[in-house]
């Protein structure tokens, strides 16, 4: 684990790298504790940003989801079994998308298992 001291030499870097791998690459230099990021576009506003259109559809797919676990919770004698369709236990896939997965998004969309 590295030092954030400010006495420690540090280096400015800009580094560039596929979408795809982002969040393995940003998670894999967070655990080893080496960095501190620094945000490059601090003037620019949330909704300007690259992928906030992203953020918003995510956000309207949990509201739909909550929206259907709630119909699924008010019906008496339905209940919706676990399956086993390769989510991790955040609810996400790993970078593997899966086609049977509505047991655990309504899993995900009540709160169990969400980051």
């Amino acid at each position: 684990m590295g030092s954030l001291f400010r006495s420690t030499d540090m280096a400015r870097l800009r580094l560039y790298f596929d979408r795809a791998a982002a969040h393995a690459t940003i998670g894999g230099l967070g655990r080893l504790g080496v960095v501190q990021f620094r945000d490059l576009n601090a003037g620019q506003s949330g909704f300007a940003r690259a992928f906030a259109g992203d953020v918003a559809r995510c956000e309207e797919m949990a509201r739909r989801l909550r929206y259907l676990v709630a119909q699924v919770d008010a019906t008496p004698g339905l209940a919706v079994p676990d399956s086993d369709d390769g989510l991790d236990e955040e609810g996400g896939t790993g970078g593997m998308a899966t086609a049977g997965g509505a047991g655990r998004a309504v899993a995900t969309a009540r709160g169990e298992g969400c980051p």
